[in-house]
């Protein structure tokens, strides 16, 4: 259970949906973990995650790409 502070911090954020290509251009956890919800929070169907070889592998483990 998060604290009420935390939960109204991240109740603050606001993710945009205007993204059509999302480019990583290396593997720190934090630029991982928000590539997926930017691109499943993007409008536009075809919204593209751009990297290189090995980050790719790292998406794909995830099973959401």
């Amino acid at each position: 259970m998060l604290p009420d502070n935390l939960k109204r911090e991240f109740a603050r954020q606001v993710i945009p949906t205007d993204a059509n290509l999302i480019l990583i251009t290396h593997s720190h956890y934090q630029h991982m973990a928000s590539a997926l919800p930017l691109a499943l929070a993007a409008v536009d169907p075809f919204c593209r995650i751009a990297c290189v070889p090995e980050i790719a592998a790292q998406l794909r483990s995830t099973n959401l790409i």
